[in-house]
């Protein structure tokens, strides 16, 4: 059989780190990955897809949403869909459980809910209901391809749903279907692995990476590097990029070091940019790229950790009320780092660009 397995889809999250219109963009393009994901399946005659919790982010999911998931289930009526409910789905509402179609199984809130299909059994529990007891209640047949989904951490104990994958050792348990942690990640566990999918797409610019889904073909061995293979699907891509600007003297060789930097990072992609270094007097890199950024890329975030350059010679001799106040800085016994703050705003102060009210030089030097 071929099997895969995927959580943490969010379907309608609220995707507060994304402009308006771009977060009603982005719900649907969440959805429509799940569509993809589901048709594939049918195409590619996958026999099961199991989601390990969190399918809807449900302070936020819509009926409109839940019936959509619904049709997609229904149109792919060769392919067994197993849903277990996370601490973000707080359990399937009844209008929506009414709606699925024959080929989709719920495992229930409580205990453990056990699907069979062909030589695999599915064994599905919920992470807050998952105790060593529960575990240890489990009855597998080892002549069977058993999967346990849970949605829950791997840690002995957790603020929700903890599992200590050595409580398996003596299970005759194949494969372990994890949710909750947005990351792909295998394991060792039981007679072969346990693994958490990850999210299917990133949902902001705290999931950088590739996201996708795991397939497990359970007619090979578990030492078979071809058993679980991850497989890319997001949409798009968050990139996590460091930039140090302190060889940039301007706008434009600041644009080139990032050009340079962004190699593979494609213009439709989202990137979380951090800048490091020493900034040249004038030139704020925040702003001076913010430009290309806007223009090239679907989402940005910046973080702007640049340090002012400081150049104390430059001004020596100079007779002007920017130089004044680098010397009046200079010799008020501020430490490294309050130093750079202090003339990095009040350089701005004296360019007439933005200083935060509560942040006054006068405040700042004494």
């Amino acid at each position: 059989m071929k099997i895969i397995h995927c959580a943490d889809l969010h379907l309608d999250s609220k995707l507060a780190g994304l402009s308006h219109n771009k977060a009603i963009a982005r719900r649907q393009e969440l959805t429509d990955t799940f569509r993809s994901l589901a048709a594939q399946a049918a195409e590619n005659k996958i026999d099961a897809v199991v989601i390990a919790g969190d399918l809807f982010d449900d302070r936020f999911a819509s009926a409109r949403t839940k019936n959509e998931v619904a049709d997609i289930l229904a149109g792919c009526g060769s392919v067994h869909f197993y849903l277990l409910a996370g601490n973000h789905d707080g359990g399937f509402d009844e209008a929506f459980v009414k709606r699925l179609p024959p080929n989709a199984h719920i495992f229930a809130k409580n205990g453990v809910t056990r699907f069979d299909l062909n030589e695999v059994s599915f064994f599905g529990a919920e992470g807050e209901s998952l105790s060593p007891a529960l575990l240890e209640s489990i009855e597998m047949e080892p002549s069977r391809f058993n999967v346990l989904v849970t949605h829950a951490d791997l840690a002995a104990k957790s603020s929700y749903g903890g599992l200590d994958l050595r409580l398996l050792r003596d299970k005759p348990v194949d494969y372990v279907a994890l949710g909750h942690i947005h990351r792909p990640y295998l394991t060792r566990a039981g007679r072969g692995h346990a693994a958490y999918s990850g999210c299917l797409e990133c949902r902001g610019f705290d999931e950088p990476g590739e996201h996708g889904f795991y397939l497990l073909k359970t007619h090979l061995a578990a030492d078979d590097p071809n058993r679980i293979i991850f497989v890319p699907f997001t949409r798009r891509v968050c990139y996590e990029i460091n930039l140090d600007v302190s060889d940039a003297g301007s706008r434009t060789e600041l644009v080139e070091k990032l050009k340079s930097a962004l190699s593979g990072v494609r213009p439709d992609d989202m990137l979380s940019l951090t800048l490091t270094g020493e900034a040249v007097e004038g030139l704020d890199a925040e702003t001076a790229l913010a430009p290309f950024l806007e223009s090239n890329f679907y989402a940005v975030r910046i973080k702007n950790k640049t340090k002012i350059k400081i150049e104390p010679d430059k001004y020596a001799d100079d007779v002007s009320l920017k130089a004044e106040f680098v010397r009046t800085a200079m010799q008020a016994g501020l430490d490294d780092e309050t130093l750079r703050d202090v003339l990095k705003y009040g350089f701005n102060a004296v360019s007439y660009t933005h200083l935060r009210a509560h942040e006054t030089l006068a405040h700042l030097v004494c």
